[in-house]
């Protein structure tokens, strides 16, 4: 019951509650505290996580492009 109606007190002032916060300008401040070479590394790491699934990706892709058919003909 107490849930409920704190669901839709939340619900029917959410839109308010997010105009009041800046979110883009509270962002644009963190990421303007980050250290630049912290900042360009923990990039790198992200993205080099992110690029390794990809490449595996297209490794296994590639082997059954050239696998298969071979057993299809």
């Amino acid at each position: 019951m107490v849930i409920n109606a704190f669901d839709n007190i939340v619900y029917k002032n959410l839109s308010q509650v997010l105009s009041a916060i800046d979110i883009p300008a509270i962002v644009e401040k963190r990421i303007n505290e980050y250290d630049l070479a912290e900042l360009e590394q923990l990039i790198l790491d992200v993205a080099g996580k992110e690029l390794k699934a990809i490449v595996w990706l297209g490794a296994f892709l590639g082997f059954l492009m050239g696998f298969l058919p071979p057993l299809f003909t």
